[in-house]
Order: structure tokens, then sequence, then C-alpha cells
């Protein structure tokens, strides 16, 4: 049974206990209509008053009882509720690792692709200096250090 299902039969309780509360209160009149009758043909007051103490006691304690049931029913519920946030929670931080995973996978394939675009910037900019060099006439010597490029300047 679902969440959604145990959310339903819990406020079809509730209402099943509302009826009852309804029921014992039409009883509580029956009673008291009793004793108003009882009254009317000379029964002992003191009894009567005992008898109704009695029956508001019992009403009282099964309020009580209704009431204690009620706050244990919405406790319940407010976990439920407190359950599911947790799960939806949950699953957002897989979600969040599961993309955090993918993001890292993927910088680290584009690191080679990086590297050598940037060689190939490197290149570019050691022909533009040679070019550079020998449209000013100068002649240039190189030689090829990873990461630096080596210029001699040479007179002729």
């Amino acid at each position: 049974m679902d969440q959604r299902e145990q959310a339903l039969d819990q406020r079809e309780q509730a209402l099943d206990q509302r009826e009852q509360a309804l029921d014992q209160r039409e009883q509580a009149l029956d009673q008291r209509e009793r004793v108003l009758h009882q009254r009317e043909h000379g029964l002992d007051q003191q009894q009567l008053a005992q008898s109704v103490q009695q029956q508001v006691q019992d009403q009282r304690e099964e309020a009580q009882a209704q009431q204690d049931q009620a706050d244990v029913q919405r406790d319940n519920e407010q976990n439920q509720r407190q359950q599911v946030l947790d799960q939806q929670t949950q699953e957002q931080l897989r979600q969040q690792g599961g993309q955090d995973h993918r993001q890292r996978v993927q910088d680290q394939q584009a690191q080679p692709q990086l590297q050598r675009q940037e060689v190939q910037v490197q290149r570019e900019q050691d022909q533009i200096q040679r070019e550079e060099a020998q449209d000013s006439g100068v002649r240039m010597d190189t030689k090829r250090v990873p990461g630096l490029l080596c210029v001699q300047e040479t007179t002729s």
C-alpha cells in the first residue's frame, strides 16, 4: 500500500472516529432523557447523580481516548510526509552525484583536446614569430623546447 492510500485510509479512520463521537453524543442525550424519565418515576436522586457522573466520566475517558488516537494519526501522517520529503531529497542528491560524475568524465575526456589545442596555438605563434623575423631580414635559428621557442639571432 503506498503512502497516498495510507493517508486516505487514515482520513477515513478519522471520519469514522468523528461519526463515533457523534454517536456517543446521541447516546449521552438518550441517557439524559432516560435520567429525566427515571427522575419522573421517583428514582433515588443520589443514585441518579452517581449514574450521571459515571456516564459523564466514561464519556470523558472515551473522548480522551479518541483525541489520543487522532493525535497519533496526525503524527503518523506527518511522519509519512517527512518520509516522502526525505526520499525526494535522497533522489535529488543521487541525481546530483550522477551529474557531478558525468561532468568529471566530460572534463577528463576534454583534457587531451585542450592540450592539442594549446600545442596548435603554440605552433601558430612560433610560425608567426618566424614569419615576422623573416620579414625583418633577421635569420633565426630555432630549436624546440617543450612550451618554449628559443630564438637566436644571427647576423649574416
